[in-house]
């Protein structure tokens, strides 16, 4: 058809060189497509054989996680309608932390806990988020996953006691932080006891809590229940 559709176009313009220039362009378009349908086969392979290790419980590569779960949270926020990870209005953070949760642990048998922020540190902010662990190279890594944590960078927030608080002071200096743009961007990255810390007491602050060492030893808790070694230290 392609080699018809040129033949009749070179007809048409009545002139040969027009038909040599548009014959390949015909043809670099033809590779392009070529290329690029290969690439959507082979990220599709790429996909079902990580979820297939996954599964099986075998150890997954560091490249492996970053797709699995770039793959997941791009799914999950095109469902919910979240255009722009970085738009402070990001805030269906129940409907995508409860999906997630529900498609990693029962389609794929994964290692994952939902939390509430607010049962968790015991403060007037409902926010719901992620910890997931891999099996990654035979060690054992956790990732946490909000896709939601943009909306704690606008001008203000609304906590469940109808306080209006300025989020500026508390999550603005923190903008620059490469975790949280990985955390906004991406919606996930990869725990440490760092950022884990940072992600932790910027709740605790913006809510005006006091209560940092009973924080701390509820988060542990979890994530000892987990057997995960990232824990807050006072």
């Amino acid at each position: 058809p392609l080699n018809t559709f040129i033949y009749i176009l070179s007809f048409y313009t009545l002139d040969f060189k027009k038909f040599e220039v548009i014959s390949n362009i015909c043809v670099y378009q033809m590779i392009f497509f070529m290329l690029f349908d290969i690439l959507l086969i082979n990220e599709v392979i790429t996909l079902n054989n990580i979820i297939e290790k996954i599964t099986n419980q075998e150890a997954l590569t560091d490249e492996e996680v970053n797709i699995f779960l770039s793959t997941i949270c791009n799914k999950i926020r095109e469902q919910n309608q979240l255009i722009d990870p970085m738009d402070p209005e990001c805030k269906l953070c129940f409907e995508t932390s409860t999906m997630f949760g529900g498609i990693t642990l029962m389609n794929y048998g994964c290692d994952v806990d939902s939390i509430n922020i607010k049962n968790l540190l015991q403060i007037p902010l409902t926010h719901y988020a992620n910890i997931i662990s891999f099996n990654v190279n035979g060690v054992k890594k956790t990732y946490l996953v909000d896709m939601t944590y943009s909306q704690f960078f606008g001008k203000t927030i609304t906590l469940d006691d109808n306080t209006r608080v300025s989020t500026k002071k508390v999550f603005g200096p923190m903008e620059n932080e490469p975790f949280v743009f990985q955390l906004r961007q991406k919606g996930f990255v990869e725990l440490n006891e760092y950022i884990l810390k940072q992600y932790i007491d910027a709740f605790l602050m913006i809510s005006k809590s006091r209560n940092f060492k009973e924080a701390y030893l509820s988060v542990n808790n979890l994530l000892t229940k987990n057997k995960i070694d990232t824990v807050l230290k006072k």
